[in-house]
């Protein structure tokens, strides 16, 4: 005797890691005495919100809005300051999709895989005054979990 059960369960559509590397310009409170960027570090990287977009057919993407806590080291005059700003940044991760089912009810998880390190930090002129131009490299990796339905042959 053969039959065919429906089970509904939750699977993962898909899933991506991508590297990121962004700079972010901070106009610094006393951007007008900066004389040399001594160094930086970020820390307090968080994830602010995910979103799915797109659609099954042509593939998904998810949206990620991070914050990083960024430190930057400078000499201004004679004297050795630090200046804390928080940054975000809106990322686009391209998940590859595991198969053409349709799912709903999606959630996405996204979160950081490694920790974010500054790369670069640097003075850039511009007509508004100095900004510090920070570059930063960060990996974010993203599913999509949907709930989808299932045949199974029972025997």
């Amino acid at each position: 005797m053969e039959a065919t059960k429906k089970i509904i369960t939750r699977a993962i559509y898909g899933n991506r890691t991508k590297t990121f590397r962004n700079v972010i310009r901070i106009a610094a409170d006393e951007a007008g005495k900066l004389k040399e960027i001594l160094g930086c570090t970020v820390s307090g990287a968080k994830i602010l919100s995910a979103s799915v977009e797109g659609d099954y057919i042509k593939g998904k993407k998810v949206k990620a809005d991070v914050e990083f806590e960024i430190h930057i080291w400078y000499q201004s005059d004679q004297d050795t300051k630090v200046y804390k700003v928080n940054a975000v940044s809106s990322d686009i991760i391209e998940i590859e999709k595991q198969g053409a089912e349709r799912f709903s009810q999606e959630d996405v998880k996204v979160w950081l895989k490694e920790k974010p390190k500054c790369i670069d930090a640097s003075i850039v002129s511009e007509k508004e005054g100095d900004l510090v131009a920070v570059q930063l490299e960060y990996v974010l990796e993203a599913e999509i979990i949907g709930e989808t339905l299932l045949n199974v042959k029972v025997f």
